[in-house]
């Protein structure tokens, strides 16, 4: 007996639908208009373009060779700064299909002109190329910056914070009203806390909005303070030195002692290491200065290997001050 034929890859790709990843196209009529695909795909994790597929996934094809100098110009002519992309040929029941596959950038912001010719930056959300917000913008600035991120007024973030933490979301505006501060302001606030990796952007009901990444518990006991929540760990550093300054929280007198517990992961061994018995060895990627907030040096791949890769931040304390690497750790 014979099997059922196998769908082709192309087939296999329109079952998928329009998504965060690709987008159908008929056909290549305008240059500008097909730019702003490109930076959408190219500003958020990628994607690909399907050409010769109508709206409704059915192949109609591509007959020229048309297509690909018109894609061809939107990169370089329409896109600024120019879009990599690579083209792949298909043939599929005699019909013709043009994929352009397209990277994530590594150089963000990509601009393509809106209907007004004016130069915007395009981000892809579900299926849609979305104009991007002046905080994601912000982000990709303090990303490629060598300078990093220093937080020194605390109280509007506090005021973020603890606000997600009992809600589901923010815009920018309701944390202007929240904190009662100038726009410029609340844009800084919440792409540094992005750049961070303590909330995220979202965009929903045609309004981009902020979220906490996790939910969040902040308590105390006895003098010591105990900060507790699922995964990003980060918070633990930033939510004490923001409720209680640098100094308190790692005071080493004994009445506010706080012990700092680093766990390592390598495959499926975990070490665990406390307080000063921390592996001295290590190149930094973030480094807390205490009493001056909170500065992380991006635009570097160095970490120190022992910390495995979990994606979580490291603490370790050296010669009096006090590092974040790759890594993960928990705080008591």
């Amino acid at each position: 007996m014979f099997g059922e034929k196998k769908a082709h890859y192309i087939e296999e790709l329109i079952e998928q639908g329009e998504n965060l990843h690709q987008d159908f196209k008929f056909a290549i009529n305008d240059s500008k208009k097909i730019a702003r695909s490109l930076v959408a795909f190219s500003n958020t994790k990628g994607g690909r373009l399907l050409i010769g597929v109508k709206d409704n996934g059915s192949i109609a094809g591509v007959r020229t060779d048309e297509e690909y100098y018109m894609i061809e110009a939107a990169a370089e002519l329409y896109c600024k700064p120019k879009v990599d992309f690579e083209t792949k040929d298909w043939n599929v029941g005699g019909k013709k299909v043009l994929e352009i596959i397209i990277p994530e950038s590594t150089s963000k912001p990509h601009m393509a002109l809106n209907d007004e010719q004016n130069w915007m930056a395009y981000i892809r959300v579900a299926d849609e190329n979305i104009i991007a917000s002046a905080v994601i913008l912000k982000v990709w600035q303090k990303l490629q910056s060598v300078k990093g991120i220093k937080i020194n007024d605390t109280e509007p973030g506090k005021k973020l914070l603890m606000y997600l933490n009992d809600n589901l979301n923010i815009t920018l505006s309701g944390f202007l009203k929240l904190a009662k501060i100038p726009y410029h302001k609340g844009v800084n606030i919440l792409s540094d806390y992005i750049a961070l990796g303590l909330i995220e952007s979202d965009y929903a009901d045609k309004k981009f909005v902020y979220k906490a990444v996790e939910r969040l518990i902040v308590y105390t006991f006895q003098n010591q303070i105990k900060l507790n929540f699922m995964k990003n760990t980060i918070l633990y550093l930033i939510i004490g030195m923001l409720f209680f300054g640098s100094h308190q929280l790692f005071s080493q007198n004994k009445e506010k002692k706080v012990e700092i517990l680093i766990s390592t992961f390598l495959g499926n061994e975990k070490r665990s290491y406390y307080g000063n018995e921390a592996p001295s060895k290590l190149d930094s990627v973030w480094k807390i200065y205490l009493g001056e907030g909170i500065s992380p040096a991006y635009g570097t791949d160095k970490v120190w290997k022992g910390a495995g890769w979990t994606g979580q931040p490291l603490l370790v304390k050296e010669d009096g001050e006090l590092y974040l690497v790759q890594g993960a750790f928990d705080y008591h």
